[in-house]
């Protein structure tokens, strides 16, 4: 699969093997957000609703006089738990608050007592040049302009981008047959460091992330190191 002539080919096989493998292995998630956490709903919340149902599965299969009673009682009854136990979890919520609190803090119980999940939330806006962008295009934009600014060789030294430029210069010869640092293949070592060493970010246009190649066997790190070989003799980029 990795010794084939054409190295683009190899590596849409390898590509095809990785996501197959991670299809079976990985568990997926069902995407939908979850629902709001309640930070006052307790045992006692969920017993009285247990109750209410209870009843209310009676009364619908015998809808008799003293059923229908019966069940108002306990949504009544479900009704009052509900409050008291709000009013008591807001009550401990405003004693909580004190002067010597960080900003941080207090946001932090803002979002706890309205029960929203801070994983799922994203940017909302973005300021630059003193403008206002609240779409999600510009707001990309943005931050890619800032990336690619720091990127760039602007924040560099001037005594850095001489030597740069100066290095940029040579010719470096590929073919030749003498052992230079950079034209000998790499080896497993230097594989599973470069692996060990990196950060799991967002996948690429293969849709492989970080921890796929975090968890391949010996064998297949050494497949992948006879790919990534192929890749640098042939000089495919």
């Amino acid at each position: 699969m990795v010794r084939q002539p054409d190295v683009n080919k190899a590596v849409d096989s390898v590509t095809k093997c990785l996501l197959k493998a991670a299809d079976i292995a990985i568990p997926k998630s069902s995407g939908n957000l979850p629902r709001l956490y309640k930070p006052w709903w307790n045992d006692n919340c969920n017993a009285a609703k247990k109750a209410q149902r209870r009843v209310w599965d009676k009364f619908r299969r015998y809808p008799t006089t003293a059923n229908h009673i019966a069940f108002k009682r306990a949504k009544s009854f479900f009704r009052k738990i509900r409050r008291q136990r709000k009013n008591r979890s807001f009550q401990k919520y405003v004693s909580s608050i004190q002067g010597h609190l960080s900003s941080k803090s207090i946001w932090e119980k803002v979002g706890k007592i309205l029960g929203t999940n801070k994983s799922y939330q994203g940017i909302s806006f973005s300021q630059t040049n003193g403008q206002l962008v609240s779409h999600t295009k510009g707001i990309a934009n943005t931050l890619g302009s800032v990336f690619a600014n720091v990127s760039s060789e602007e924040s560099y030294s001037q005594t850095f981008i001489t030597y740069k430029k100066q290095q940029e210069k040579r010719r470096i010869a590929f073919n030749t047959l003498a052992s230079f640092a950079y034209n000998v293949d790499f080896n497993l070592h230097e594989l599973r460091r470069a692996i060990r060493s990196s950060h799991p970010t967002t996948p690429g246009l293969d849709g492989i992330n970080h921890d796929m190649l975090k968890n391949l066997s010996k064998k297949s790190l050494g497949l992948l190191l006879i790919l990534f070989n192929g890749i640098w003799n042939e000089h495919v980029f």
